[in-house]
């Protein structure tokens, strides 16, 4: 389970995961970013975050 994560990385020594959205009228809402923030648990605490 990768908890809702389309991108894994490393640029520099700083890791970072992304999660990627296609919207052309909606805005991200509060409920997607909290699903993102939760699915974050299974990365290491230095991770960065993107979304």
């Amino acid at each position: 389970m990768d908890g809702g994560i389309d991108l894994i990385g490393e640029h520099r020594g700083v890791k970072f995961v992304v999660q990627c959205k296609n919207f052309t009228e909606d805005k991200v809402n509060a409920s997607l970013v909290r699903d993102f923030i939760g699915g974050l648990s299974i990365y290491p605490p230095d991770t960065s975050k993107m979304c």
